[in-house]
């Protein structure tokens, strides 16, 4: 049986890694918050204007067709770049439940 192309591949693992996020909320680990969604909603809305003005890397080049004509400097990818994963870790960061002080009865 052949494999199939190192791209399905890679496609799959890529899929099951991202999938791994679902075992939290599985066991209770996760919970969905209003800031979860407003940091969800601009991630979105950030990285749909990225793919709208080329997808533009750090290294110079450009994936996508220019939807949205603006010539980026390497310091404006850099921004769009990091802020998308910022926006990101924010967006994890808030499913996670808040970290409470364990009560040792040593404060006594």
């Amino acid at each position: 049986m052949a494999m199939p192309p190192a791209e399905s591949r890679e496609f799959v693992i890529q899929c099951g890694i991202a999938a791994n996020i679902l075992s939290g909320f599985a066991v209770g680990f996760f919970t969905l918050r209003k800031w979860t969604f407003i940091w969800l909603g601009l991630l979105v809305v950030l990285y749909v204007f990225w793919m709208l003005v080329g997808f533009p890397q750090i290294t110079g080049g450009s994936f996508l067709p220019q939807v949205i004509p603006i010539n980026f400097t390497y310091d404006m990818t850099y921004v769009v770049n990091r802020s998308t994963k910022f926006l990101m870790y924010l967006t994890y960061l808030t499913l996670f439940p808040p970290l409470r002080r364990a009560d040792n009865g040593l404060a006594d």
